[in-house]
């Protein structure tokens, strides 16, 4: 449709017409590209949370862990 549309405009020397659909293909294209980075950006910043949420969890573990063997050494003292 839009390909036969230029086409048209082309034989017909409608060089304002051509032009104006090239900037409607543009646009589209830079839209459709500007939606999949917006994505892809959500994306990583979802895993990024899950990543800080799993180092945070990590560390409480390893700080409890710290905190028992501190009670336990100081048992044997």
């Amino acid at each position: 449709m839009l390909l036969r549309r230029i086409t048209q405009h082309i034989k017909n020397q409608n060089w304002f017409a051509v032009f104006l659909d090239f900037v409607i293909v543009v646009a589209g294209v830079f839209i459709g590209i500007q939606v999949a980075n917006w994505n892809e950006l959500k994306k990583e910043q979802q895993l990024e949370k899950q990543y800080i949420q799993n180092i945070i969890s990590d560390l409480d573990d390893q700080l409890a862990s710290i905190n028992d063997q501190k009670v336990i050494e100081t048992q044997f003292l």
